[in-house]
């Protein structure tokens, strides 16, 4: 089954007024397109990427989302939301049996939910991201006044990734008008030709980045650590090193004067041999000896700052990211 996430980031993002394409604006050291694009590359139904982008900021798109295996292409956007999604749609030169179209303004989705709505629509054929509605919702006459209520129990606040069969959404999107302003979603494009889209029950914090508000709410939910935007591992690193003479002792990069330095083919760093051997295992890479094998003369003496340097090369490979890292040195002397 190979399911293409096409990720629309082609907006310009003025209603945000901070100055600044909405993909480029920051959430807590990441961009948006970076945190919504890292959750499709962690989402196991995916298995391709497309990202769609402003012309004027591809080179800054291609260089941000460096690291992800999973795109396959960065390609322009276009002067409305269904040209964009057409784009992305005409650069899938892959046989391909599902679409999947996120906005990449809705950088709170989760892996989890990203794989819902996917099984949702191999079942359903069509299926999108939403999440049921609380509050009583009330429509208004000509005149802007209440007229009546609506059963929300039958209502949901539609969201992206919406996900649907390549025949379907290939047939849909053939016969719509890229500049038609009622399109405000892939749903919209579907529905045009009679399918039905099975609504999947997800995260009501998927939401979608719009105003400056909606920036910092979305900072408040992150730092909560009420989204996960990617598959959490732990590692555990441990590292022994004895005393000896004439070696300087090296602890977290840190000379620290005294007549005993620790023994080893490097600098025999402790506490970031310890951080490194961690950080690879919750790679799932092997450990610090597969990577810097003491036999090996290069690394004869080497600054362990330099070999973090290349983990931090390989958690960018991987897209990942450290969440914490706790440690604790245990020393009899000094």
């Amino acid at each position: 089954m190979r399911v293409c996430a096409i990720i629309l980031a082609g907006g310009v993002g003025s209603r945000t007024d901070l100055g600044i394409p909405k993909q480029r604006i920051e959430l807590l050291g990441k961009s948006l397109i970076f945190r919504a694009t890292e959750a499709h590359e962690a989402a196991s139904s995916i298995t391709d990427i497309i990202v769609v982008a402003r012309r004027e900021d591809m080179d800054f798109v291609k260089t941000e989302l460096s690291s992800f295996k999973k795109i396959k292409n960065i390609v322009c956007g276009g002067k409305s939301r269904a040209e964009s999604a057409f784009n992305g749609f005409k650069a899938i030169d892959f046989k391909c049996d599902y679409i999947a179209v996120h906005d990449g303004a809705r950088c709170l989705i989760s892996p989890d939910d990203i794989d819902l709505v996917v099984s949702d629509a191999i079942r359903y054929g069509a299926a999108t991201a939403s999440a049921k509605i609380t509050d009583t919702v009330k429509c208004l006459d000509e005149n802007g006044f209440i007229n009546s209520g609506l059963n929300r129990e039958k209502m949901r606040a539609v969201q992206t990734p919406q996900v649907f069969k390549y025949s379907i959404y290939e047939k849909a999107i053939s016969l719509i008008d890229a500049f038609d302003d009622s399109i405000t979603d892939d749903n919209s494009i579907v529905e045009k030709i009679g399918v039905k889209i099975y609504p999947s029950d997800t995260d009501k914090n998927n939401i979608k980045i719009t105003y400056k508000e909606d920036l910092e709410y979305a900072e408040f939910l992150l730092k909560r650590g009420g989204r996960t935007m990617c598959n959490l591992r732990i590692g555990h690193g441990y590292d022994v090193h004895r005393l000896t003479e004439g070696r300087p002792l090296v602890i977290g990069g840190v000379e620290i004067p005294h007549n005993l330095g620790l023994l080893g083919h490097s600098d025999a760093d402790v506490l970031l041999h310890a951080i490194i051997d961690s950080i690879i295992g919750a790679l799932a890479l092997g450990d610090i000896g597969c990577h810097f094998p003491d036999t090996d003369e290069k690394y004869k003496g080497i600054s362990s700052l330099a070999l973090l340097g290349c983990v931090k090369e390989l958690m960018d490979k991987n897209a990942a990211g450290i969440v914490n890292i706790d440690a604790t040195v245990v020393a009899q002397k000094p």
